[in-house]
Formats: C-alpha cells, structure tokens, sequence
C-alpha cells in the first residue's frame, strides 16, 4: 500500500463472480428505470401499496373474509367486494385443491358442494354455496379460508 509492486493478474477482482460462465447465474437489480430516447425524465417511485393495487386489478387470490347468510338449510349467498376495482369482470373460481371450509355461526364448520359465482362486476361477485346441511334460513356464514380467486387478466 505505501510503495509500487509489481502486478499479478490472478489478483485483480478477487471474489468477483463472471455473471456469464453459467446460464443458472442470477443477477437481481433495483431501482432502475429504463427510457427510450436520449432524454431521461424524473425518477417513477410507487409505494407498496400502489404497487399491489395496480397488481390486484388483474389478479386476487383469496377475497375473504367476507359474510354470508343462509336462505335455507343448505343454501346460502354472500357477496364479496374485490379489494380494488378490477380490470374488468373477472373470472371468478374456486382454486383447485384449497381447503374449502365456511365457518358457519352456530353450527360450526361446514364444507359447500357447490360454489357458484354469478352477477360479477369490476367491484363484487356474488357467492352461492350449497350442499352444507344442518343450518337454518337466516344463519350468518363467514368465508374465512383461502379458496376463491378472481382472474381479469388481459
């Protein structure tokens, strides 16, 4: 460090990893913002929150916890709100093979046979379930466990 040495090569860039000597490198980067053009303008920053409401107006997994209520003993609807306005109506599903138990007051515990999803906007679907005996016309249900997507993307 104080005086002038002779170089070695095998010394320069010690540790350095060569990005390309193998296709399963991975190199992660951030904060960049890429323009065409020769004149680059401010630098675009959104917050998280932004950020994933721009993402949910195309996708959302899991729209609990939202209530229903029985109309008669097997037979209930409710009606969730999507987090954000969606893109479009979606298409609004059951995730294939998600637990799909709706904890039901007073009774406990029941898992639907049938999960239909009609009258859907860009806002709200509504949710009819049946198949889960042992309720009463006018029991509340609350969907609770993660099972229902909606899907508007392009």
């Amino acid at each position: 460090n104080t005086s002038w040495n002779s170089t070695t090569n095998a010394n320069r860039a010690v540790g350095q990893v060569n990005l390309a000597d193998n296709t399963a490198n991975e190199w992660y980067v951030t904060g960049i913002q890429l323009e065409a053009g020769t004149t680059a303008s401010e630098f675009e920053f959104l917050p998280a929150d932004a950020n994933l409401a721009r993402c949910q107006r195309y996708y959302v997994r899991n729209l609990n916890p939202y209530l229903g209520v029985f109309y008669d003993a097997t037979r209930g609807i409710a009606t969730p709100r999507f987090p954000v306005t969606m893109r479009a109506a979606p298409s609004v599903s059951v995730i294939s093979g998600a637990t799909k138990t709706i904890d039901v007051y007073v009774v406990g515990e029941k898992t639907p046979s049938t999960n239909n999803f009609d009258h859907i906007t860009t806002i709200s679907t509504r949710h009819q379930l049946s198949g889960m005996s042992g309720s009463a016309k006018g029991n509340p249900f609350d969907v609770t466990t993660d099972f229902v997507q909606a899907s508007a993307e392009l």
